[in-house]
């Protein structure tokens, strides 16, 4: 038992204590919480436009092409702009056949792709692509022609002759290939052959990938001993153009008007129109007789010993190239129809999308039904001086990406975060054509709030049409969910979700080491964060399984987040630690990154467009010992500076509730 003397002079010690730590307590309450550590490293950026990032979803992308020119130019290009250049001038041409001595260039375009692609290192630009790529659980291939019993023929481009050009900016990514360089893998014995090859694209958007395909064949000789001297323009209008068009001067009306447009991708149900310009053709057409424009142009083709079909091309090759009966569009068929205007050397077909019918053997299937997708219309006119004519025409879905912002905000961005007010702008591009109309509506749930009628106009970038409307849905709830879709005939060609509530914030980023691991140091990252919808925050490491870390962040509080990943000392790129904000978009509670099945979580976006991401760099490794942190994973509730809502303050007032414990022990000695 203690001695009477120890208890007395206990009792003295907390005495005198108790008044300093009582006054000691009260200063500091006065003086409110305490601001927040400085962070163990130097923080990057802040809730800016940021461009790519862990969770970064799939954006708008496609216009998948392939050009072709004389090989000498290989090294001349230097820039996205210098190729585009080219092609405007017409040294670089749209690709049907790839001769010894060409250079071949894949152009794409995809914002989320360039986004990744300057995020990411490797031994080159082909190198960086190949990465990029994969880190978006995207592909682009090559595909050569292969017998049934081999192993499919695919270019190695990274093996190849190539370079790479990219606007990271834009998206917009040139791969030229010098058909003299090119390595193969796969096939019967790994040889570049002739033959037809597809290039097949599955780009990053906003929902998931978009798949997209072009065709060119690799040929040492000139098809059919036949110059080709023209093309075959395309041309595409909205569906409610078609019946505009019985007539040559009304094709030039509306091309003058812009109810007609350039392109060789044509969406199911809009219309088509071929042009070919062939005095030959247009001679021989005044000499045919038939009871319609379209026999008597067939007639006139026949009669010069030629052919006209509009072939179906695919990685096994043309299909119905000798006959329509094959797998080609019937020009005698309904949906076709022919408009000469032999005075100019000018015909023009009209191709309605939704009528015309593609021949299968003995059947026919409509247009819009068959798998097939992609056409080459092919004239050849042998005559007296041959001539040889080619073309191409794409199918491809109707597709909308939206944009969604506040009513007062100046920047725009595919996950909006909207005030409670319910008052919102709509803007949009679409692979659809000007003067096609989109219907817009408003969700929330199964219940529509709202819905606009849009006509799509023409200026929109890479050739997309152009949209917008504003929306005044009313008074909604904080943390409530809405959809805004665009469809067209009852078909969904995009869908954005919106987020009522305030913006996302993610501030006070911290990164910092905490031991060792085998393939290099364990870090630790913190981060103070508050969203207007469960999230999480994650950050991308190449050692987990799935390569992302996230931690869960609640809704509508401000909460600091702890997490731990593994950084190799090695690659000083690992050195940056990128958190991310990310709303948990199905809200299953489970972070769903890309390339999961179904709706993928995507990022909150940043108050000035972009996602919402801020960056920590860790210093150099040292000896230095690593230092303690929070446990991972852990949230707590944290003050509006950002600090948590514990500290010091909250260290005193335990040790004062000790000092008063120990008075209360010692009167009990």
């Amino acid at each position: 038992m203690p001695s009477s003397e120890s208890h007395r002079s206990t009792d003295r010690w907390a005495r005198r204590a108790l008044p300093v730590l009582l006054l000691v307590t009260i200063v500091l309450a006065a003086a409110g919480p305490p601001a927040a550590a400085a962070p163990a490293s130097p923080v990057v950026g802040g809730d800016t436009a940021s461009t790519t990032g862990a969770a970064t979803p799939h954006g708008p992308s496609g216009n998948l092409t392939t050009l072709a020119g004389d090989t000498v130019r290989y090294d001349e290009f230097d820039s996205v702009a210098a190729v585009d250049r080219a092609h405007a001038r017409g040294s670089l041409e749209t690709a049907g056949n790839v001769r010894t001595g060409d250079l071949l260039v894949v152009t794409l375009e995809s914002e989320r792709l360039g986004a990744a692609y300057a995020e990411t290192n490797g031994s080159d630009r082909t190198d960086r692509l190949v990465r990029a790529l994969n880190e978006t659980n995207a592909s682009l291939d090559v595909l050569g022609p292969t017998p049934p019993s081999c192993e499919q023929l695919r270019i190695d481009v990274r093996e190849s002759r190539s370079r790479t050009l990219v606007n990271a900016s834009s998206g917009s990514v040139r791969l030229l290939l010098d058909r003299g360089g090119l390595a193969a893998e796969g096939g019967c014995d790994g040889t570049v052959n002739n033959g037809d090859y597809e290039v097949r694209a599955d780009l990053p958007t906003a929902n998931g990938t978009r798949s997209e395909s072009t065709f060119f064949r690799l040929d040492a000789s000139e098809p059919d001993d036949s110059p080709r001297i023209g093309e075959i323009e395309t041309r595409r209008g909205p569906p409610s153009l078609a019946d505009d068009l019985r007539s040559a001067a009304a094709v030039r009306r509306a091309a003058a008007a812009d109810r007609l447009t350039g392109a060789v991708r044509v969406v199911d149900g809009e219309v088509a129109v071929l042009t070919i310009r062939s005095e030959q053709l247009a001679n021989a057409y005044e000499n045919a007789s038939g009871e319609t424009p379209t026999e008597r142009l067939q007639r006139a083709v026949n009669a010069t010993g030629g052919r006209f079909t509009l072939a179906s091309r695919s990685r096994e090759g043309v299909v119905g190239e000798d006959t329509d009966r094959d797998g080609g569009i019937l020009l005698s068929g309904p949906g076709v129809r022919t408009l000469p205007a032999t005075a100019n050397d000018t015909v023009h077909v009209v191709i309605e999308t939704d009528a015309a019918r593609v021949g299968e053997g003995d059947d026919t299937v409509a247009l819009s039904a068959t798998v097939r997708r992609n056409f080459e219309p092919v004239l050849v006119l042998p005559g007296g001086s041959p001539e040889r004519y080619e073309g191409q025409l794409v199918l491809r879905g109707p597709s909308a990406d939206l944009r969604v912002r506040n009513e007062s905000a100046d920047r725009q961005r595919d996950l909006a975060v909207v005030g409670t007010e319910g008052r919102f702008v709509v803007q949009g591009s679409t692979v659809l054509a000007p003067g096609s109309r989109l219907l817009l509506r408003v969700r929330a749930g199964d219940r529509t709030l709202a819905t606009r009628t849009v006509r799509v106009e023409a200026g929109g970038r890479r050739g997309d049409g152009e949209f917008d409307a504003t929306f005044d849905v009313g008074p909604r709830s904080a943390g409530d969910e809405l959809s805004v879709e665009a469809s067209r005939d009852g078909t969904v060609a995009g869908r954005v979700p919106v987020i009522v509530g305030e913006p996302a914030t993610l501030r006070n980023v911290t990164a910092r080491r905490v031991g060792s691991a085998p393939e290099g140091s364990e870090v630790r990252f913190a981060a103070t964060a508050r969203y207007p919808a469960p999230g999480y925050v994650v950050v991308r490491s190449p050692f987990l399984e799935d390569g992302f870390k996230p931690v869960p962040v609640p809704a509508g509080e401000r909460v600091r987040v702890n997490g731990t990943v593994v950084r190799s000392d090695e690659d000083p790129a690992q050195r940056r630690v990128r958190l991310i904000a990310v709303y948990d978009s199905n809200r299953n509670g489970e972070f769903d990154g890309p390339g999961v099945e179904g709706r993928t979580d995507r990022p909150f976006p940043a108050t000035g467009g972009g996602i919402l991401a801020r960056e920590a760099e860790l210093p150099p490794p040292s000896s230095t010992p690593t230092v303690t942190a929070p446990p991972p994973g852990t949230t707590v509730a944290v003050t509006a500076s950002g600090a948590p809502g514990f500290g010091a303050l909250a260290a005193l007032a335990g040790v004062l509730l000790l000092v008063i414990a120990l008075v209360r022990r010692g009167r009990s000695w």
